[in-house]
C-alpha cells in the first residue's frame, strides 16, 4: 500500500506499506484445504479454494477498519461453511446445514454478521489431527442448541464451551474402550496360550495313547499265542495275526486323522475368536492402531507355528511307528500252516 501506513497480515495475505516486512508464517495452506474437504463437504470447493485462515488476522499494527472488518466478515462466512455438514454459496446467499437430517439455514452474504465464536469453532475443529471426530461432535452440540435462523448465526461462547467438554468426554470414554481392549487382548493371550497348550497335550496324549495300544496289542498276541520272541522269530506268524495286524494298523491311522482334524478345529475355534475380538475395535482404532493393539498378530501367528510344528512332530513319529510296525509284520515269514 502506498498511499498510507498499514500493516494488516493473514496468513495469506498482508496489507502492508513498502518499508515494512510481511512477518511470513509457516502455514500449509494445500494440507489445510484437504483437511477441510475431508471433514465437511463444500459444493463449490472447487470454484472457492478460500480457507478462514485466509482472513483470520494474525497480526495487526496499523491498518484500515475497512479493511479489518471486510477479513473478519470473511473469516466468519469461510468458517460456517467448513464447520457445516454441507454448504453452498449460490449467487448473494450462504446457506449451511449441521444435521444432515435437518433442515438447511440461509443469509445474505452481506447480512453475515461478523462472529468470532464461529472462527474459534473453526480453529478448534481443525487446529488439530482429530479434525473429522470434533467436527462431528460440534455439528451435533450446534444442531441442539441452535434451532432457529438467528441463533444459527449468532452462535454463542456457550456453545463453544459444550463442544470442548463433550470432546472431552468423548476422548475419556475412547481411552476406557482402549484401555477395556487392552485388558480383553491380554485375557485373550493368556486364554490362548492354555489353549494352545491344550492342544499340544492333546496331541502327544494321542501319540502316547497309541503306543499304549500297539504294546497291549503285542503283548495281547504273544500271550494269546503262547509265542515267545525266538518262537516268533524263528517260526514265522501265523497269517490271522499278520491281518489283525494290518487291521490295528488301519485303526491306529485313522485314530491318527481324527486327532489331526481335532486339533485342527479347535485351532479354528481359537484363530475365530482371536478375528471376532479385532473386527469389534475396528470401529473404535485406526486399522494402524488396532494392528499395533494386537501386537500386528504376532501372537495368533506364533500359535500357528507351533501348532503346526508339533503336530508334523507327532505325525511324522507316529505314522513313521506304523509303517515300521507292518513292515516287521510283512518282512516275517508267515506260515501257511495255522498254529492250534
Amino acid at each position: 500500500m502506498l498511499d498510507e501506513q498499514i500493516s494488516t497480515y493473514t496468513k495469506t495475505i498482508a496489507f502492508t506499506s513498502k518499508e515494512n516486512t510481511w512477518p511470513l508464517e509457516v502455514f500449509d495452506r494445500n494440507k489445510a484445504l484437504s483437511k477441510c474437504e475431508e471433514a465437511s463437504l463444500f459444493l463449490n470447493r472447487n470454484e472457492i479454494k478460500l480457507l478462514p485462515d485466509d482472513f483470520s488476522i494474525t497480526f495487526q499494527a496499523t491498518g484500515d477498519d475497512v479493511v479489518k472488518q471486510l477479513l473478519r466478515k470473511l473469516d466468519t462466512i469461510m468458517s460456517y461453511v467448513y464447520v457445516a455438514n454441507n454448504s453452498y454459496v449460490a449467487e448473494d446467499k450462504i446457506v449451511v446445514q449441521f444435521d444432515p437430517a435437518g433442515k438447511g439455514f440461509d443469509k445474505k452474504l452481506n447480512d453475515v454478521e461478523v462472529s468470532s465464536a464461529i472462527s474459534r469453532i473453526y480453529q478448534y475443529v481443525y487446529g488439530s489431527d482429530t479434525a473429522i471426530e470434533r467436527a462431528g461432535i460440534a455439528r451435533n452440540i450446534i444442531s441442539l442448541n441452535c434451532k432457529s435462523d438467528d441463533q444459527i448465526w449468532n452462535i454463542d461462547d456457550e456453545v463453544i464451551s459444550s463442544i470442548k467438554s463433550n470432546f472431552t468426554l468423548y476422548q475419556k470414554s475412547a481411552v476406557e474402550k482402549y484401555i477395556e481392549t487392552k485388558n480383553k487382548i491380554s485375557d485373550y493371550i493368556i486364554e490362548t496360550s492354555k489353549q494352545i497348550q491344550e492342544m499340544t497335550h492333546e496331541l502327544a496324549e494321542g501319540l502316547r495313547n497309541n503306543f499304549i495300544a500297539v504294546i497291549m496289542f503285542l503283548i495281547t498276541v504273544i500271550l494269546t499265542d503262547s509265542m515267545d520272541w525266538d518262537d516268533l522269530l524263528s517260526g514265522g506268524i501265523p497269517r490271522d495275526i499278520v491281518y489283525m495286524s494290518y487291521l490295528f494298523a488301519a485303526a491306529s491311522l485313522v485314530y491318527w486323522l481324527i486327532t489331526i482334524l481335532g486339533t485342527y478345529r479347535k485351532w479354528t475355534y481359537c484363530a475365530d475368536g482371536y478375528n471376532r475380538l479385532k473386527d469389534n475395535y475396528k470401529d473404535l482404532l485406526e486399522e494402524k492402531d488396532l494392528n499395533k493393539a494386537f501386537g500386528n498378530d504376532e501372537v495368533k501367528n506364533k500359535a500357528k507355528k507351533q501348532i503346526i510344528r508339533d503336530a508334523i512332530i507327532v505325525s511324522v513319529i507316529w505314522i513313521a511307528f506304523l509303517v515300521a510296525m507292518v513292515w516287521f509284520f510283512t518282512w516275517m515269514k508267515v506260515q501257511v500252516v495255522p498254529v492250534p
